[in-house]
């Protein structure tokens, strides 16, 4: 693999992609993550031609919406290594897709990667839509020698990847980024109250495990008129 190579992570997003981020990055590349939401919109609308500035700055790149333009980029750059991050099934990555949604709320980025904002409800299509993409992703790539399917769960894969593209990465060294356990969760619950949004808000404490706890928390701050109370509350927790 040359090191001129440019790498484009094409994996769904939860599925290890900021991980890959943090392990392109420490290996000395100048990397790129997104633009998430402008990329999504020059994709939607036709005008993939504004993204070229950012693909041609930058040495890799990871997070949407390059795993939606993979075939675009490979006519782009045909000498470009891809790889396909994975979970260990259509039905992990679902749920964690669904909590994102529920810890953040819906987002212009989510309605342009699915067509409509993921819900619970929606979990059989969002597992079909992971298994369609990465099937297609496999079927057009193929035995191409550039590019890789990387499991963070999977050593063997990760030695695979970080041989060839010469990373010098420690399998059992690896942290996942971006996971569920990084975020505290009564912080999530005070930032959607403080964004007034106290239906997202309710939504996650109850499908928490600590959902009593939550649901108190939602209970006390949702009807407060003055939104000051709140932004303390969650100034009070940043300093912990």
């Amino acid at each position: 693999m040359s090191e001129a190579q440019k790498i484009f992570c094409i994996g769904l997003g939860k599925t290890g992609t900021k991980t890959l981020a943090n392990v392109l990055t420490k290996s000395g590349r100048k990397h790129s993550t997104g633009p998430v939401k402008e990329g999504l919109f020059w994709y939607r609308s036709d005008q993939l031609k504004n993204l070229k500035k950012i693909t041609d700055s930058f040495d890799s790149f990871d997070d949407y919406p390059y795993p939606l333009i993979y075939q675009h980029l490979r006519r782009e750059y045909p000498q470009a290594v891809f790889v396909l991050t994975t979970r260990q099934s259509s039905s992990e990555w679902a749920d964690s897709v669904i909590d994102h949604h529920m810890r953040f709320g819906p987002s212009d980025a989510q309605l342009m990667t699915f067509g409509f904002y993921p819900l619970a409800r929606d979990r059989n299509w969002l597992c079909e839509f992971y298994e369609k993409h990465n099937q297609e992703v496999i079927d057009y790539f193929g035995s191409n020698e550039n590019f890789f399917i990387l499991d963070w769960e999977n050593p063997e894969t990760i030695k695979d990847f970080s041989n060839k593209a010469r990373l010098n990465i420690d399998a059992d060294q690896i942290s996942a980024k971006n996971t569920k356990s990084d975020q505290d969760a009564q912080r999530v619950v005070l930032k959607h109250l403080a964004n007034k949004r106290p239906g997202a808000a309710l939504m996650y404490a109850k499908q928490h495990p600590s959902s009593e706890q939550l649901m108190n928390m939602v209970a006390r701050y949702a009807d407060q008129p003055v939104r000051s109370k709140i932004r303390k509350a969650l100034r009070r927790r940043h300093k912990l």
